[in-house]
């Protein structure tokens, strides 16, 4: 999702708060509001899911060819095992986790509709980058 003035093209969901549809008075619960927005978007739609934990947020930033992805641990204790699903084409470049370096995502598998992986460890903050993989006209990579 995105925030702005406009929807964008491609949005598979938009929000105007103030409308109809999301009440202000909605909005008073983020809980609540979010949750019916969730629903409405589906497990499907969503372009980053994160399997594991629920101290994690999340920045995904993507162009035509590359993607980046920021995990930010808040909760204070190393996250094992923690996985991640990004909708779209993409093969991973690199990882870097601070304070440990590079890092090797694991259980990697892609598809022209999604990526997912592991990330065997999460102590407070991670980057991947990402390539964007090519479709070709026969529909294979």
């Amino acid at each position: 999702m995105r925030s702005g003035r406009r929807p964008q093209r491609k949005a598979p969901l938009v929000v105007r708060l103030g409308t109809r549809d999301y009440t202000r008075k909605e909005a008073a619960d983020p809980s609540e509001l979010a949750l019916k927005i969730r629903r409405q978007l589906t497990d499907a739609r969503r372009t980053l899911r994160i399997f594991g934990s629920e101290v994690v947020i999340a920045r995904f930033t993507a162009d035509d060819t590359r993607a980046r992805l920021h995990l930010l641990n808040y909760g204070g204790r190393t996250l094992e095992g923690l996985r991640v699903r990004l909708l779209g084409a993409y093969r991973i470049r690199q990882a870097w986790a601070v304070g440990s370096g590079s890092m090797v995502p694991t259980d990697v598998m892609a598809s022209g509709e999604a990526i997912e992986f592991s990330l065997p460890s999460l102590e407070r903050y991670v980057v991947v980058d990402l390539d964007r993989v090519a479709k070709r006209r026969d529909g294979g990579e």
